[in-house]
């Protein structure tokens, strides 16, 4: 890879999947620099940090995401906005609790419409995203690029022969928010067999969960250098989200030869080739996620199988070296 003949700067709250993409091209772009901050920081529109305003406007590409790409930058400054969600989507509101839908509507929707207004490229990181933006008039006659998240899949990569005699294990990772459909994890518990588990994570930001069961195995909040090594202790992903913008955590179990058990919306098709790389359910539906959960806990030659074809597609699709070109030819252009 050429060197950036420019440099980029990029700030985002810790603690979600856009600051581990936005990481991980801090670690593959010479010249592009990445500075977190608290999220709560980043939810007031303008960036309220002048600090971090001051840090961005020294760069000659700023890349942001949307709640906080509105803010002022000296003349000459190009602004790049990613798109990991489209939060402000009134379709998106059902799993939403009443103060969320109040900010989307009343605080980031008209900051986001500000940063669109003022932003010389636009990328999303799924078509799912990139159609939101389009249908509520969002891109106008600005370029929008779609640029799938990438991995590092020489770390997330399959593991050698797991030891026998222990569980079968399902593993869910992200935050276990009701988006994220963990409210259905514990009744699946329930109706297992014995000598299967679920493990789950409890997210970046370490979320507590109320959920106890003989079955189901907290494994905490894994820090990213590690995360690779659930997904190669594990047997299959299950990811029963109701909506999401990209889907890292499929990306990555797919690049650890993981089968994946997953919905049927969103941007989660872009990622999972039903019926080759794993299931695709109606979201919400138990019974059909419960069903395929028993087919592939029985069938190890269609676990291999399955995880064969999702690891070769990780490594073609979103390896962050195909990210890191596609985000390197916006930023020069």
């Amino acid at each position: 890879m050429n060197n950036l003949p420019i440099a980029v700067r990029s700030v985002l709250p810790t603690g979600n999947g856009a600051f581990i993409v936005h990481s991980e091209l801090s670690r593959t772009l010479p010249g592009y620099e990445l500075k977190g901050c608290n999220p709560y920081l980043a939810s007031i529109p303008g960036l309220p940090s002048r600090t971090l305003r001051q840090w961005l406007g020294d760069a000659e590409v700023v890349h942001l995401s949307p709640n906080t790409g509105h803010i002022p930058l000296p003349p000459g400054r190009r602004r790049v906005l990613t798109f990991h969600s489209f939060d402000i989507d009134p379709d998106d509101m059902e799993q939403a609790s009443v103060a969320q839908r109040l900010y989307y509507r009343h605080v980031l929707r008209p900051a986001i419409i500000a940063a669109c207004a003022s932003a010389d490229r636009m990328v999303a990181v799924s078509h799912f995203v990139a159609d939101c933006i389009r249908h509520h008039g969002l891109a106008e006659k600005k370029p929008l690029e779609v640029i799938h998240n990438g991995i590092d899949t020489r770390r997330f990569c399959p593991a050698t022969p797991r030891a026998e005699g222990r569980p079968l294990r399902i593993l869910f990772v992200g935050n276990p928010s009701p988006r994220k459909g963990f409210d259905l994890v514990p009744a699946l518990a329930e109706r297992l067999p014995p000598g299967i588990e679920i493990a789950f994570t409890t997210g970046l930001r370490n979320q507590r969960v109320n959920a106890t069961h003989p079955r189901l195995v907290s494994l905490g909040s894994i820090p990213y250098s590690e995360m690779h090594t659930a997904y190669q202790q594990a047997d299959m992903l299950l990811f029963p989200a109701y909506r999401e913008g990209f889907g890292l955590c499929v990306a990555e179990a797919m690049a650890c030869g993981l089968p994946v058990i997953s919905t049927m919306c969103s941007a989660i098709p872009e990622l999972v080739t039903k019926d080759r790389g794993g299931f695709l359910v109606p979201p919400g539906d138990f019974s059909a996620m419960l069903e395929k959960v028993l087919l592939l806990a029985k069938n190890v030659s269609l676990r291999e199988s399955m995880g064969a074809w999702n690891r070769a597609r990780a490594v073609q699709c979103f390896d962050h070296a195909r990210m890191a070109n596609n985000y390197q030819t916006i930023f020069a252009t």
